[in-house]
């Protein structure tokens, strides 16, 4: 997000609505980036409740929490159930759609910040001030 601040001054400064286009798509840029992230981070997720469950039965351990906290309700099947070997629950986490992660709160507010910047493109090139390029 620093690199998006950079743009949007940078933009302002030289007065050239391209840079203000740049700084729109990297929002797009960052909410693409943490889908992956989060979909390839699911079945570590997965495997290290699995172990702490199978290693410290009964405690409060510290994925589990995690899980609770920032990834409900995505991991409460997991997280809810007495048997962490079930192979429906084990499929019905390891085959989230992407689309899922998009629910956050990090993505909805890049987004949020897409739009407004978008705006400021558009707006830009209403401005006769502004050069596209």
């Amino acid at each position: 997000m620093a690199a998006n601040a950079l743009l949007l001054a940078y933009g302002f400064s030289q007065k050239k609505s391209v840079i203000l286009l740049l700084a729109c798509l990297l929002p797009v840029a960052a909410v693409a980036a943490y889908m992956e992230i989060m979909t390839q981070a699911i079945p570590v997720v997965y495997i290290a409740i699995k172990l702490e469950r199978e290693l410290l039965p009964h405690r409060e351990t510290l994925i589990t929490t995690f899980a609770e906290i920032r990834l409900d309700p995505l991991f409460a099947p997991l997280i809810n159930a007495a048997n962490v070997d079930d192979s429906a629950i084990r499929e019905s986490i390891l085959s989230l759609p992407r689309w899922r992660w998009l629910e956050k709160r990090i993505p909805i507010l890049a987004c949020g910040v897409c739009i407004v910047e978008l705006s400021l493109f558009l707006i830009s090139l209403t401005t006769p001030a502004y050069r596209f390029m």
